[in-house]
């Protein structure tokens, strides 16, 4: 059986004419070359495709499930929720420091289909100059010391800025985020990726 046959997805077995052209396409290719040179290049693209198979069936089947919910700020459990996060939380999420970070320097994708594509002040945005990050932390305390208590406000308030509740569901999933594995799974990745850490 090739593993063409047994590739499988969350939604059940991968058929079709794309995998067939591509199966004898390669096979076509493969005939040409040495045996060991041959077997090495079937094994690498077993586990090539193995591992985008899966990492693309668990994107699509968080999106069935997380997909679809109402656009208003709430606290997220898992990273599918995350990685589904409703619009309006995209810019909210990103700017979470540790994250900005890596994100700043592409090394984390940052809702690739979203907030990404729309963001001006990628690589250059950092926590207190990160718009995002101040409406999420606005008069929340952000920095602690034996002697004060550190919290930054902005001056003005803007529409659609997000109230104490929204604020506190923020920190709830950045905690949650800080505690994922992010070279796995990007917290903020609707396509499943890992970050480069």
């Amino acid at each position: 059986m090739s593993m063409w046959q047994q590739t499988q997805t969350s939604f059940g077995e991968v058929a079709g004419s794309a995998f067939n052209f591509l199966e004898e396409s390669f096979n076509k290719s493969i005939s040409t070359v040495s045996g060991e040179f041959a077997d090495m290049l079937t094994n690498v693209r077993q586990s090539v495709v193995s591992h985008r198979a899966f990492r693309s069936a668990v994107a699509a089947g968080r999106r069935l499930r997380y997909g679809g919910t109402t656009d208003e700020v709430r606290e997220l459990f898992t990273v599918g929720e995350m990685q589904n996060a409703p619009i309006v939380m995209e810019p909210g999420l990103v700017a979470m420091p540790e994250y900005r970070e890596l994100y700043n320097e592409n090394r984390a994708a940052g809702f690739e289909n979203g907030f990404s594509q729309n963001d001006n002040f990628r690589g250059s945005a950092y926590m207190l100059t990160d718009h995002n990050y101040r409406m999420v932390t606005n008069g929340l305390s952000t920095q602690y010391d034996e002697e004060r208590i550190w919290s930054f406000t902005t001056p003005h308030i803007h529409d659609g800025d997000y109230n104490k509740a929204d604020q506190i569901d923020f920190m709830k999933v950045w905690a949650r985020a800080r505690k994922l594995d992010w070279e796995d799974e990007d917290p903020y990745s609707q396509m499943n990726a890992g970050c480069s850490i």
